[in-house]
């Protein structure tokens, strides 16, 4: 366990959404955080890539930067059904600090 409010640890998630009924934004941002590697503070809930790079205040936070960057299949009305894979390459943590700055705009 997790010694101090600074430490981070891998993210947990179910890994793959459920087939054929909405999945949470949330729960869809942990199986991306999870299936890139990323850390998530112990304690305090902040997100960070492999590197140690912050990407993400929070896990929320970093559902909504992927709604807005058009990475969850689905919409926010009838539900999200899954992730667009092709869109989460290998500079997507920078895509996504680049969204929450506002220096890029909802796809």
């Amino acid at each position: 366990m997790p010694s101090c409010a600074h430490e981070r640890v891998p993210v947990q998630s179910r890994g793959y959404p459920v087939r054929d009924q909405p999945n949470s934004p949330t729960e869809l941002a942990r199986i991306v955080a999870a299936r890139q590697r990323w850390k998530i503070g112990h304690l305090v809930g902040d997100l960070f890539d492999s590197t140690g790079e912050l990407v993400a205040d929070s896990i929320e936070q970093f559902a909504r930067a992927c709604a807005g960057l058009g990475v969850f299949a689905g919409d926010e009305i009838a539900g999200y059904t899954g992730v667009h894979w092709s869109r989460v390459d290998p500079q997507f943590a920078g895509a996504v600090r680049r969204y929450l700055t506002g220096e890029v705009t909802a796809r």
